[in-house]
């Protein structure tokens, strides 16, 4: 088995940690301080599968360039050096999910950043006088710019502060791999060479859930799953978004019928989901390389466009995979299980504001349409009124921003892109999954009370993690 052909992945020990030091320390306590919400994303920021990691306290003796250790663990998985080729390999993954905390860190707290500790002049130069059309059009111009210039000030002061911004920074390349999750093709065969089967199974799984396709990594898993000891509590994702475990949870929990845990398990995954489209987004702001010479509104307009293509992405890599497959209408999925689990307690003000919801991603969908009229109809002896049946904040924010992102991304891809570039197969669009069978809900409901019982349906599905029967 040739390197190109391999893959793996395995959980990785946690390491000490040492504290910031005191200048690091006051620091960042300024640079929270302008931003205070954010301290309560923190703890979200430390939950990975490094149990004791931290990106605000990373180990100073492992810093060192990303580029530099993976080509090293590379080197040494050539040589067939296994055991050093799986600290190497674990250090360049612990490197990578630093700097990319790191950065998370400092985009959402620039986020924010819309004044800043000096006013920016703003000065209509020769574009034409305050009060007249195109003084008016020049200031508007002005004051992006200035939230630019905001964010970008806050940006450069937050890497300075932050030691993930001290060493060489990774290339292009480097990220690329590690997003499409190569590290895991060797530590799969590291793992594997140093008698450690479970890990060499998280390890195959891990890479076959952002590559389900490959069929090299679909022949290493079954083979693994043919050794003795091979077990199905070995088949976890180890890059899974802490969402994607609470989503699972919750489909379980539904099954069994503890509808309460189920509503809690399902509201967490869902703002976990949004939390990690929105660090995801703002990972697509990153560096590019400038390889031709043009215009600033052209270049600018390149820039964003490229940032697009990545942005209206994010849901596909974010959403976790059912039986091999993404999970299909994720978001329009878990309101209707929500809306289902709060009929069930009899919560009918959040039944109603999930299927609502839903129909913003789904609006033809006849089962929660449907389900609407019941509730409607039963509007009184479920004590709500015409005021409830509106959809969420957060989901009505959610579609507005995927239908904004998918048409700025299509117009740059029509009028802006040149011919042979940004381009995707076939027409691309940001429309609900109507023609996508709703196997998932199918079977009768069981809204006893009225007429409308013969039409209502639940969700059937139990749960599937993918993983192969035994």
């Amino acid at each position: 088995m040739t390197t190109s052909d391999t893959l793996a992945m395995a959980r990785l020990s946690a390491h000490p940690t040492s504290s910031p030091s005191p200048l690091l320390q006051l620091l960042l306590a300024s640079l929270l301080l302008a931003s205070l919400p954010l301290l309560l994303l923190l703890p979200a920021l430390v939950r990975s599968q490094y149990e004791n990691y931290n990106f605000l306290n990373f180990p100073g003796a492992e810093l060192g360039s990303l580029d530099a250790a993976y080509a090293l663990a590379l080197r040494q998985y050539e040589a067939e050096q296994w055991g050093a080729c799986l600290s190497s390999l674990e250090r360049a993954l612990r490197l990578h999910r630093f700097m990319r905390d790191s950065l998370a860190f400092c985009r959402r707290n620039c986020s924010r950043a819309t004044q800043g500790p000096q006013s920016l002049p703003l000065e209509l130069g020769l574009g034409g006088r305050a009060g007249s059309p195109q003084g008016g059009a020049v200031e508007g111009e002005m004051r992006a710019l200035g939230v630019v210039f905001r964010r970008a000030q806050c940006l450069k002061r937050c890497r300075e502060m932050l030691p993930a911004f001290r060493a060489a920074q990774p290339s292009p390349q480097m990220l690329a791999d590690f997003d499409r999750r190569a590290p895991y093709q060797y530590l799969q065969i590291a793992y594997y060479k140093t008698d450690n089967l479970p890990a060499a199974m998280a390890a195959a799984y891990t890479f076959l859930q952002r590559n389900p396709e490959d069929e090299m990594a679909q022949k290493n898993l079954h083979f693994f799953w043919t050794q003795p000891g091979a077990s199905e509590k070995h088949l976890r994702d180890l890059e899974a978004d802490p969402f994607q475990t609470l989503y699972r949870e919750a489909v379980r929990t539904y099954g069994t019928g503890d509808h309460r845990a189920c509503v809690e398990k399902m509201e967490g995954a869902l703002a976990g989901f949004l939390h990690a489209f929105h660090d995801c987004a703002s990972a697509c702001e990153g560096g590019r390389e400038v390889t031709t010479f043009q215009d600033f509104y052209a270049s600018m307009a390149e820039h964003y466009s490229q940032a697009l293509a990545c942005k209206v992405s994010c849901e596909a890599r974010l959403v976790p995979l059912s039986g091999g497959e993404p999970q299909a209408k994720f978001v329009a999925t878990m309101y209707h299980y929500l809306q289902f689990c709060y009929y069930k307690l009899g919560e009918f003000k959040q039944a109603v504001r999930a299927l609502e919801s839903y129909s913003l991603f789904d609006p033809e969908d006849e089962v929660i349409k449907q389900n609407l009229v019941y509730h409607k109809v039963n509007k009184d002896a479920e004590g709500l009124t015409s005021a409830d049946f509106e959809p969420r904040p957060e989901a009505l924010e959610y579609r507005d921003l995927s239908v904004r992102l998918w048409e700025m991304y299509n117009f740059s891809v029509e009028f802006l892109a040149p011919d042979d570039e940004m381009e995707l197969d076939g027409d691309v669009t940001y429309e609900p999954e109507l023609d996508t069978s709703d196997v998932e809900f199918e079977g009768e409901g069981d809204y006893e009370e009225s007429i409308y019982s013969d039409w209502w349906q639940e969700p059937q599905h139990k749960g599937d993690v993918g993983v192969p029967s035994s």
